[in-house]
């Protein structure tokens, strides 16, 4: 079993990657070949709206785009966690959806994923009220569906901003911790 972990903050080691660490970590635990992904590392253009996916199912565009498609349809596994900002999902992972419009089935033809893929939302925001975690594992989830993924499982946390609210938080790094071991258990089942 593979899974990948993608990291939707412009930050490679913020409370985002701390909490995709925690994550893996389980998997690893459990045998789940464990690849994170950064997107704020990866370089992609933002959609054209050319709308030449809706005859090709491609992008005309060629960048890291095709590499992070390949490596989810690779996985059978894929988590992807963003932090709040402004109340919704980081503009990279919005960027890199409106890039998975070949996919869309809203259009014919259009590309797919192998079937049978499971996938995991999780978000993190400085504010207290969980409200906007809330939207950004629904919009991570509406994503999923989308693209023939089965959502299963999501998790947040509040109060992070900076990153010692969560790397000197036993209680959160704990929470975080068993989301990640309790995945990993079902996934192994």
């Amino acid at each position: 079993m593979r899974a990948l972990l993608i990291n939707a903050s412009p930050k490679k080691d913020g409370n985002t990657a701390r909490l995709l660490g925690l994550v893996a970590e389980a998997f690893l635990q459990r045998g789940i070949g464990t690849e994170i992904l950064c997107l704020g590392e990866q370089q992609y253009a933002f959609c054209r709206g050319c709308r030449s996916c809706y005859q090709t199912a491609e992008c005309v565009q060629r960048d890291d785009v095709q590499e992070i498609l390949k490596r989810m349809s690779e996985a059978d596994v894929i988590a992807i966690a963003s932090p709040d900002y402004w109340g919704g999902i980081t503009g990279q992972l919005k960027a890199f959806i409106d890039r998975c419009t070949p996919y869309s089935p809203a259009h014919q033809p259009h590309a797919a994923l192998p079937a049978g893929k499971r996938g995991i939302s999780l978000a993190l925001s400085a504010r207290e009220d969980p409200r906007e975690c809330k939207e950004i594992l629904a919009r991570i989830d509406r994503f999923f569906v989308r693209m023939g993924i089965k959502p299963m499982a999501n998790y947040y946390t509040c109060g992070v901003l900076t990153e010692d609210d969560l790397n000197q938080n036993e209680g959160k790094l704990a929470e975080a911790a068993f989301f990640g071991t309790e995945i990993a258990k079902a996934l192994v089942k």
